[in-house]
């Protein structure tokens, strides 16, 4: 079936005229009158659209009525209040719809149409839902050539025909809630301004005012008069002048200015004014008045906005005082070659002395661009921090180092605490602490240097026992061989020597081995199974635990990543660990050889169940040249083996360790780093 949309300039025929529908009509007309002054009546905007729908409804002879209202772009509209399905008006504020998907609107915007109908169309209620069919009319509410919203009524309920006078009525009252929305939403606008102007003079922390040209009070804001610390408010200040609340002198000078600027048209700007509490204490205002002026530019008064600045003056002449007194020290501390910072909480460096631009290299001119932050290396930025925040009166000391200009550290000590109990201002005393550190390492270099001697000595005095007890176990041998005709014990003989000669020729290349590695020796690294590597090594030692009735056990990670190391000089660290084990656990003890990763690392592992390594002892394992006169290390040797041990892994970049509890057991550990090639 086919629609048509009719529009004002194609009306429906009129019946014929009827005294009862003319009569009718003009009751319609004479209700819309009253209506619409009785809708002037509203407060607000919304109390006019639902009180619009409402009479529309109970009062115009409506079945259901809606009114919506169009965003900026006219692209979508919004609801205000419309009529449910059983004729009860509803707030639909908060939809939002698409003009698109209503045809008659649609066609209204592109015709500017004042009022378009449909006979039979589709009802909807607000949520777009299809609740019946009937005919539809819509009038649009236009701004001159601006659509502002729109008034729609149907037939839902009564299911009564449209008439030519429903559409008149509708066109009409579209044309009053046209003109009576724009002129609600424009005084509320200015209500809305009006109060938010309002609401920042009455919260500002500046004392603003008006006065007219006699300079009596026509508005002032709430700090205006709670600043005069009298029992007043506004309306107590309302046409009264100066005179009524401070001495004559200040308000006849007040005056003289205003009336002057009212002569001259020459506003009064950040002038500074004396003023007085009322305890007759002296305050300080910075007052800025201007002229107000009206629509034919004639001065009718001003607008004039002060501050009290009395604090700030007091802090601009302490700061003065103290920047006296800093220059002051400033320039004692020169004397003396000490740095004086002055810096805020932020690091910024406000002011510095000569000696300290001669430490940091910078010269004056740079000043503005150093920072404490930016010039403290990292190490010590939490220490810096600490210091920053230092309570009140606290004077706080410190070590640190200073990223000089040539990106080289200074070693410098801090002094430092607040200036004037500022919550930013900090001075700092700084000293150069390079000939101090200077004489400190000189002091630690004499000290090693006693120290090796020490080591050194008593090296050799072990190192000399060492090699007289093999070579006089040798000699004595040798003198015994030459007396016996026994052959087995010429055997025994035979055999001591060559024991004794192992053993020289062992702590020889002890001695041999710690002078190479100290002395820059570059090991070659290749990727090594560590796995293979401690099955070899148990496979060889086995038969000297087996001599002693030992069990050597492996527990070996399977999966373990191959490290990166010098193949020997690993042999060497390992075979170093399991001899101890062996020499130092009981006979039917247990070795247990084990590897595993943690981490990036990889971990080996000798653990034993020997007599342990007392506490006092343990620290000092892997020194060189220690020898403890207890059981565990009562074997000859020259002390180096450990020693070996920790400087083999250095070299590896990994390191020795041992956890060891006396009658249970030792474990020594060493962590190499994996290959990541």
């Amino acid at each position: 079936m086919s629609r048509k949309i009719y529009r004002t300039d194609s009306p429906l025929p009129r019946p014929p005229s009827l005294d009862e529908t003319t009569r009718a009509f003009q009751e319609r007309l004479r209700v819309l009158n009253a209506v619409t002054i009785e809708l002037t009546k509203s407060p607000t905007f919304d109390q006019l659209c639902y009180q619009a729908v409402e009479v529309g409804i109970h009062r115009l002879g409506f079945d259901r009525m809606g009114l919506g209202f169009f965003e900026e772009s006219s692209d979508y509209f919004e609801g205000s209040f419309g009529t449910d399905e059983q004729g009860n008006v509803r707030d639909e504020r908060g939809t939002r719809t698409p003009v698109a998907e209503v045809p008659l609107m649609r066609v209204a915007i592109r015709d500017q149409a004042s009022i378009v109908h449909d006979l039979d169309i589709d009802l909807f209620n607000h949520k777009g839902q299809s609740v019946g069919r009937g005919w539809c009319a819509m009038a649009m509410l236009w701004d001159g050539d601006r659509a502002i919203g729109w008034v729609s009524v149907d037939n839902l309920l009564s299911q009564r025909p449209l008439t030519p006078y429903d559409l008149d009525i509708l066109n009409l009252y579209a044309t009053s809630l046209a003109h009576l929305c724009t002129l609600k939403r424009t005084e509320q606008s200015l209500i809305k301004e009006r109060n938010l102007l309002r609401t920042l003079i009455d919260t500002a922390i500046d004392y603003v005012y008006v006065k007219d040209t006699q300079s009596r009070f026509i508005m002032v804001n709430t700090s205006a008069w709670k600043a005069s610390g009298r029992e007043i408010n506004e309306a107590n200040m309302i046409g009264k002048t100066d005179f009524d609340f401070f001495p004559h002198e200040l308000a006849q000078q007040y005056y003289a200015d205003e009336q002057e600027m009212f002569r001259t048209g020459i506003p009064i700007s950040n002038k500074l004014e004396p003023n007085v509490t009322v305890n007759g204490e002296p305050t300080l205002l910075l007052t800025s008045k201007v002229p107000l002026r009206d629509e034919q530019g004639q001065i009718i008064g001003l607008v004039g906005i002060s501050r009290d600045v009395t604090e700030y003056m007091q802090a601009q002449e302490r700061i003065q005082a103290s920047e006296a007194r800093f220059n002051l020290l400033a320039q004692v501390a020169d004397a003396s070659n000490i740095g004086v910072v002055l810096a805020d909480s932020e690091g910024r460096i406000s002011q510095a002395n000569d000696a300290f631009l001669r430490m940091a290299g910078y010269d004056r001119a740079e000043m503005e661009h150093m920072n404490w932050i930016i010039m403290t290396p990292p190490e010590y930025s939490e220490v810096s921090a600490d210091a920053t925040q230092a309570a009140d009166g606290k004077v706080i000391s410190l070590e640190k180092e200073l990223f000089r200009k040539d990106g080289s550290r200074l070693p410098i000590l801090v002094v430092a605490s607040r200036l004037n109990n500022s919550i930013q201002d900090m001075v700092c005393l700084v000293i150069d602490l390079t000939q101090q550190r200077q004489l400190e390492a000189e002091r630690l270099e004499a000290a090693l240097d006693k120290e090796r001697a020490v080591l050194l000595t008593e090296f050799v005095s072990n190192l000399s026992h060492d090699l007289k007890t093999p070579l006089s176990i040798i000699q004595s041998s040798l003198y015994l061989l030459q007396k016996l005709d026994d052959p087995v014990r010429q055997k025994a003989k035979i055999q001591n020597i060559q024991d004794q000669t192992l053993l020289l020729e062992k702590l020889i290349q002890s001695v041999l081995t710690m002078s190479r590695l100290d002395q820059g020796y570059e090991l070659s690294f290749s990727a090594l199974d560590l796995n293979q590597v401690m099955t070899e090594l148990e496979r060889s030692l086995r038969p000297a635990a087996e001599r002693k009735t030992q069990t050597l056990m492996l527990e070996l990670q399977s999966d373990l990543p191959p490290v990166r190391a010098s193949e020997s000089e690993l042999y060497r660290v390992i075979v170093n660990l399991i001899e101890n084990a062996l020499n130092y656990t009981p006979e039917s003890g247990t070795i247990t050889l084990r590897t595993y990763q943690l981490d990036s690392t990889a971990v080996v592992e000798v653990q034993d169940t020997g007599m342990g390594i007392a506490p006092d002892i343990l620290p000092h394992i892997f020194d060189r040249f220690y020898r403890a006169e207890k059981a565990r290390f009562a074997a000859r040797g020259t002390g180096l083996g450990l020693a070996i041990v920790k400087r083999i892994m250095e070299l590896h970049s990994g390191k020795a360790e041992v956890e060891s509890t006396l009658g249970i057991g030792s474990t020594f550990r060493i962590v190499l780093p994996l290959d990541t090639s």
